[in-house]
């Protein structure tokens, strides 16, 4: 180890990596040969740099020591060079340092766990960065520390065949599933990409990237459904995507011809698991569950009774463009479960998802709980629900984003901004309900920084309604509540049934809900002729 440091310093650390070191502005640090640690009096500054790609370092853990400087208590600002692409979360600060930043300046920021960077990838160097060797934490009392996992950074690969049992890619630059296609007509297709059966484990975990592209589970058998286009675990199973620079669900799907389709990317039985959390970016987009001949549930994913559908820390969360569609009644145009959590995510977007029927019901355009369901959706940054849609012909169509079965509890509670916007419930002749949510159980909108409903409809046969929330069963109890200064804004009706309780700006546990809750037909005009001509429907309204 080499030490630049003052003579008691150099002393403290001379005998290896693992000790506790205390870092004074001036001083350098060169570990092994390959990651610098210097501080700069000037700019207030410490910095990490990557120094030599070649250099094999031993395995071991190590901390250093920020020790916060200045007379002014500006703190430390930690400055990370040659770190290549970041995890994208938002972080708070822990004691001691006020501010990190890449190389070129932007700022990064530490987790409630005080995770700093565990995803940090330099993409022009395969095997480089932070990611590649170590997780950077800073613990409560500011203790950096470079943990080591004890496996060396795999090159990129692409999977072509079906992988069965128990499953773990970990420490890969890129892990790939790519236009894999399992096809049966004599039995049920299980996995396009991946089978795991009863109490099976599939991980993905500290990778640069994960990507499933194009995978299919195909039946055509008669009464032999599909399930999971690109992973499927059985009952008891447990499906984690954790720590990895970005995932990608694209173009993955589950189809049968006279039989169901169940997760177009991800299927979990009843008791499973699925987890995505601490990765950089998660995406779902353009994966389909259809059938011609029966029920269709869950174009991105598909949790069976009992299970627990999870995605946390990460990112940005996107699902774009799912379709479930069939003949018959199709539940959840993204995600189909009963225990549903989006939290702690940077951003989460639901857009242009569809739950299809060509002659039954569509319920959830994209999420759909069932009976004594909970979907959360909590402290995250941002959540938008923009153009998702259910629509049948010629049943009935019910929440054009979210719908609550029998004793649901729908929550959204401590996020940023939350929208719901151009959400449509659409029927042919039927009924059309709940344009953006449908919910026959309990429903909570509080602590949020603000909310908005504009644009959504619910269509009956070429009639368009400007309805934003239908909640349609007796006893259900329905909470709007705003912190002070904030807002919850409808510019659609609300429809509550008799029978249901209304608690508005109620206490949120110790935050004392003051803020505003308007109702407003100031843009109804506006909306309704922009949904008509959208449609092509030929006329205008007043």
């Amino acid at each position: 180890m080499k030490l630049h440091l003052p003579v008691p310093l150099h002393k403290a650390l001379l005998a290896c990596f693992a000790v506790v070191s205390s870092i004074t502005l001036g001083a350098t640090v060169v570990i092994s040969e390959r990651y610098s640690v210097s501080a700069d009096a000037e700019e207030n500054t410490i910095t990490i740099d990557y120094a030599n790609p070649e250099t094999t370092i031993p395995h071991a853990n190590g901390t250093l020591q920020l020790t916060p400087v200045t007379s002014e208590n500006k703190g430390v600002s930690l400055k990370l060079n040659n770190t290549g692409l970041g995890d994208g979360k938002t972080y708070t600060l822990a004691t001691g340092v006020t501010r990190f930043e890449d190389a070129e300046g932007n700022a990064i920021t530490l987790d409630s766990s005080n995770n700093a960077i565990s995803n940090y990838f330099d993409t022009t160097q395969p095997g480089s960065g932070f990611w590649a060797d170590a997780i950077l934490q800073l613990s409560n009392d500011g203790t950096l520390q470079l943990v080591r996992h004890s496996e060396p950074v795999k090159d990129a690969v692409t999977v072509t065949t079906r992988q069965t049992g128990d499953v773990d890619y970990q420490y890969y630059e890129g892990v790939r599933f790519a236009d894999i296609e399992y096809t049966t007509s004599s039995s049920d297709a299980e996995g396009g990409a991946i089978y795991g059966d009863r109490y099976s484990t599939i991980t993905l975990s500290n990778n640069g990237s994960v990507v499933f592209a194009g995978n299919t589970a195909s039946s055509t058998g008669y009464y032999a459904d599909a399930y999971g286009g690109a992973i499927y675990g059985f009952s008891d199973s447990t499906i984690m995507l954790s720590n990895n620079g970005s995932v990608t669900f694209s173009g993955n799907s589950a189809s049968g011809s006279d039989s169901s389709a169940y997760g177009g990317a991800i299927y979990g039985g009843s008791y499973s698991t699925i987890t995505l959390s601490n990765n950089g970016s998660v995406v779902f987009e353009g994966n389909t569950a259809s059938t011609t001949g029966s029920y269709a549930y869950g174009s991105a994913i598909y949790g069976g009774s009992y299970s627990t559908i999870t995605l946390s820390n990460n990112g940005s969360v996107t699902f774009s463009g799912n379709t479930a569609s069939g003949s018959n009644s199709v539940y959840g145009g993204a995600i189909y479960g009963s225990t549903i959590t989006l939290s702690n995510n940077e951003s989460v977007t639901f857009s242009e998802n569809t739950a299809s029927s060509s002659s039954s019901s569509a319920y959830g355009g994209a999420i759909y709980g069932g009976s004594y369901s909970t979907i959360t959706l909590s402290n995250n940054g941002s959540v938008t629900f923009s153009g998702n849609t259910a629509t049948c012909s010629p049943y009935s169509a019910y929440g054009g984003a979210i719908y609550g079965l029998n004793s649901s509890t729908i929550t959204l509670s401590n996020n940023g901004s939350v929208t719901f916007s151009g959400n449509t419930a659409t029927s042919s002749s039927s009924s059309a309900s709940g344009g953006a949510i449908y919910t026959n159980g309990n429903l909570s909108i509080q602590n949020n920084d603000s909310v908005e409903f504009y644009q959504n409809a619910e269509v009956k046969g070429g009639v368009y309604r400007l309805r934003s929330i239908y909640a349609g069963g007796s006893g259900d109890v329905i909470s709007l509540s705003a912190a002070a200064g904030k807002n919850i804004t409808f510019r659609d009706a609300v429809y509550i049934a008799s029978g249901s309780t209304v608690n508005l700006n109620a206490d949120y546990g110790n935050v004392k809900q003051q803020g505003d809750i308007v109702f407003t037909g100031k843009y109804t005009e506006t909306h309704l002729n922009e949904l008509l001509e959208a449609a092509g429907a030929g006329r205008t309204a007043t």
